[in-house]
């Protein structure tokens, strides 16, 4: 799991290099109480969805001493609005954030991905906007 983990991690480590706002604070749902983070910058949470091993392989297109896993996962990156901002700069950010993303996938492992219109969470108190993509990508090493 850490190898799945390290494939997103590395992924939102080249969005943040590609947007370059130091008025964002990425931080980990499964780390965080969000309510309690949630400042006047903006906050992106990334979540990781259903997870699915899709097929073990040996060869084939690679070669045949490499021997992987293929996984498909949904990403959900949540960017909320900062508490003094009243949403103006939530849009912008988004769209910083879903084209980073995209630029950022350089071994092509989005297959899709969508940005949702601006909703309210209750629990932070707080609008926000959700990038979702579905990852697919190979685990690989030498047999």
């Amino acid at each position: 799991m850490s190898e799945i983990y390290r494939v997103i991690e590395t992924l939102i480590k080249d969005v943040k290099r590609n947007i370059n706002q130091d008025n964002i604070t990425f931080v980990k749902a499964y780390n965080n109480n969000i309510a309690n983070a949630y400042s006047d910058k903006l906050i992106a949470v990334v979540n990781v969805g259903e997870l699915n091993k899709s097929q073990d392989f040996i060869g084939g297109y690679f070669d045949e001493t490499i021997k992987g896993d293929m996984y498909s996962l949904n990403l959900y990156i949540r960017v909320y609005s900062g508490k003094s901002n009243n949403g103006e700069d939530l849009g912008k950010a988004t769209i910083n954030i879903y084209e980073a993303l995209k630029d950022a996938d350089e071994s092509h492992i989005i297959e899709k991905s969508s940005v949702g219109p601006i909703n309210y969470d209750e629990n932070v108190g707080a609008i926000y906007r959700e990038i979702s993509c579905r990852l697919d990508f190979c685990l690989c090493w030498e047999k």
